[in-house]
């Protein structure tokens, strides 16, 4: 967690040495998560998510969320935490539904932040093309059959429910839930015939990330 003042001031806790880390001209008001938490960008005064950049102190694809500091109605800075992309893809990936259901996360723009190698298959695209390093212009919207395509519209808007897709010809229950904090969406990915017997609701509740408890993901 890190303050950074109107002048660019960072007072980091805990103390990392942060100055060793970053370049000598860093400008920390003209880093993502102070822009977007400005008056200019947010005049409702709210806590603001970035979308993933690198982190400039060397902790690869990270996610920001920033609150701005007000003092007798003036906007004095803001207050930020960090998130690294890897520790959040490795909290999806290990929730598991059925033998080979598996998880992905993407945002509002249609960018992954975790997908396994079954999940990239099913939109018929690999993972070496969407790990470039220019992650802002990755977006599986408008990748994958009409369906899946239908699906990914409606976890980019918001949404969600329960739908039925044909993937690679199998029958396949999709689920999809938003994050509304961040804007990002989870969905749970498994073939109809591993649930025969069982509960989908139950399955669902029991396995996906929004029925686990809150505290084991950074978003709430």
């Amino acid at each position: 967690m890190y303050t950074v003042d109107a002048r660019g001031l960072i007072r980091y806790y805990p103390n990392i040495n942060l100055a060793s880390l970053l370049p000598p001209d860093f400008d920390a008001t003209q880093r993502p998560y102070f822009l977007i938490s400005s008056p200019l960008y947010n005049p409702q005064h709210g806590p603001r998510w970035t979308i993933p950049y690198v982190d400039a102190a060397g902790g690869g694809l990270v996610v920001t969320v920033a609150s701005p500091l007000y003092e007798n109605d003036r906007f004095v800075g803001v207050v930020a935490a960090d998130m690294k992309l890897g520790e959040i893809a490795n909290q999806i990936s290990s929730l598991k539904i059925g033998e080979t259901g598996y998880a992905f996360m993407i945002d509002d723009a249609g960018r992954i932040f975790s997908m396994p190698s079954n999940g990239y298959k099913m939109f018929g695209i690999s993972a070496q093309e969407m790990n470039s390093q220019d992650f802002t212009k990755q977006t599986i919207l408008g990748l994958g059959s009409v369906q899946l395509q239908a699906v990914t519209k409606r976890m980019t808007s918001g949404g969600n429910g329960l739908l039925m897709v044909d993937v690679n010809g199998v029958d396949t229950y999709i689920s999809f839930s938003p994050i509304k904090a961040t804007g990002y969406s989870i969905a749970l990915v498994v073939p109809a015939l591993e649930l025969q017997g069982t509960s989908l609701p139950h399955a669902i509740n029991r396995n996906s990330s929004y029925g686990l408890p809150r505290r084991q993901l950074p978003f709430y």
